[in-house]
């Protein structure tokens, strides 16, 4: 079975890649249905990079990106020849032909300029992002996070931003916890920016009259996020739809790092990113190495988020923070991340997942901050036609409003004198696998993400002149916060 797409058929093929740069490499996209053997078919896409093609193309990478129940995303970067396009569908139809030994081929896709019609642009989803902080600045304010955090622009020179959605916007309140809302790690996956803009715009325009709205904005500070890769996003509407990376230059004319592999929790583990910069889920040469990630990690540090909803296409499903190398979770923690995936599942109908790999943002989130980090693999594609994606936008958003709605289990302030003092919390009677432990917030707030039952917790100073307090807490099976204030005991 075969599926053709754009740039396929009818001698399209040629004419699309004549509107890119001849001589720069072109994503071909191949998704596969009912594959038997993922492993024999990475050996043999390993075995045709570098091939050249009778007609002088030449496939310079050959991966497996994504694996999900039998489906297979397949990536190819076809470097075409100075000479043109001609003969480029002949022979590429002649790869393609080759998978049929592994599984059913349903979409072929040679990468085109630009996003499905109906689509908004990078440039009019920055200019509405702009105009809900405009139109209500009591409530919102569009947060240029690369100059507040003294951070380098991209390679490309472009800046990170995220709209900040709050009842008292112009301050920051310490009362209130914050929540991220992300979107657009991987640059191709144009349905989240879509959907970050719509939960923005909800956020901010149902404020005054939808109770569920006005509870999660008075309650905590929003930061939404519509892409984390815009130099990533603007290549794929300047010239290839299917880029998933950003575009930093990593080698002999081989660019990009997956930014959703490049955070430092479970970088080097054996499923985290590859380590061939050719790699379409290249984890770069440090953990952190990309300003992008360097940003997102200044910001979460800063504002400690209790919760962080990371968005990406595709699949219907939610995932836990922790990839599938990664030792199994301590029973309560995976029984309070299930029940939460349930409630989400039922609300969009879709399915409970793991994470693809290590070295990705959630589990940062949740190892290093204490989030209740939760990414969501949206739609059936990554740009699905435009009906399809303004219904996938509406779909998701009940399960989004349940995940910012959800309270934080136990949270409270860390003091002496009235006075933040900073320290390192950390949960004693879970059998903890990676030394999960968090800081509070610089003025002193700190939460915990623990299903029900009965905990002994451990404040331990990072400051001289305190002594370690430990207290023991019962969580109740409601779904009630509970606020529990620790006064710190000098040591002198």
């Amino acid at each position: 079975v075969v599926v053709v797409v754009a740039g396929w058929e009818g001698g399209r093929v040629e004419e699309e890649c004549g509107r890119g740069v001849l001589g720069a490499p072109r994503t071909l996209f191949v998704k596969l249905v009912g594959v038997r053997d993922v492993a024999n078919l990475r050996g043999w896409l390993q075995g045709l990079a570098g091939e050249v093609l009778p007609a002088g193309a030449r496939l310079v990478n050959a991966e497996v990106v994504r694996v999900h129940r039998g489906d297979v995303d397949v990536d190819m970067m076809v470097v075409v020849p100075e000479g043109g396009c001609s003969g480029l569908a002949a022979d590429l139809h002649r790869v393609v032909s080759l998978f049929g030994k592994y599984g059913s081929v349903v979409t072929v896709a040679l990468a085109t300029p630009g996003g499905p019609p109906g689509y908004d642009t990078p440039e009019e989803i920055q200019a509405r992002f702009q105009q809900l902080s405009d139109d209500n600045p009591s409530i919102a304010s569009l947060i240029d996070l690369t100059e507040a955090y003294d951070m380098p622009p991209t390679v490309d020179g472009n800046h990170l931003f995220a709209l900040k959605v709050s009842d008292n916007v112009a301050e920051d309140e310490g009362e209130e916890a914050n929540v991220l809302f992300v979107a657009n790690h991987h640059a191709r996956e144009l349905v989240t920016p879509e959907i970050a803009l719509d939960t923005a715009t909800k956020l901010v325009e149902w404020y005054a009259n939808d109770t569920a709205v006005r509870r999660i904005v008075d309650r905590y500070q929003i930061y939404v996020m519509y892409t984390m890769n815009p130099d990533g996003l603007n290549y794929v509407w300047s010239v290839d739809n299917f880029w998933r990376k950003n575009r930093r230059l990593v080698g002999d004319d081989v660019y990009g790092v997956d930014l959703n592999r490049n955070y430092g929790f479970g970088w080097d583990f054996p499923c985290g990113g590859s380590t061939r910069p050719g790699s379409e889920t290249y984890r770069g040469d440090a953990p952190f190495s990309e300003v992008e990630t360097q940003t997102m990690r200044v910001f979460q540090r800063e504002r400690r988020f209790a919760k962080v909803l990371d968005m990406h296409s595709y699949g219907r499903y939610s995932t836990k923070p922790y990839g599938p190398c990664a030792e199994a979770y301590p029973v309560r923690m995976f029984a309070m991340y299930e029940a939460h995936q349930l409630v989400y599942g039922k609300l969009t109908d879709y399915d409970v997942g793991l994470l693809s790999a290590m070295g990705e943002e959630p589990g940062y989130a949740f190892h290093d901050i204490g989030a209740l980090a939760v990414l969501v693999e949206t739609a059936s594609a990554f740009q699905p036609d435009a009906g399809e994606m303004r219904d996938e936008v509406q779909r998701v958003w009940p399960g989004n409003l349940y995940l910012l709605s959800v309270p934080e289990p136990l949270t409270g302030y860390v003091t002496h004198a009235g006075v933040p003092v900073n320290v390192t919390v950390q949960v004693n009677n879970v059998d903890w696998d990676y030394d999960e432990q968090w800081e509070n917030r610089a003025d002193g707030r700190y939460h915990v993400w623990l299903p029900p039952g009965d905990y002994s917790i451990s404040f331990t100073p990072n400051e001289p002149g305190y002594l370690v307090t430990t207290v023991n807490v019962t969580l109740p099976i409601s779904s009630d916060t509970v606020e529990l204030d620790v006064d710190m005991d000098a040591s002198f």
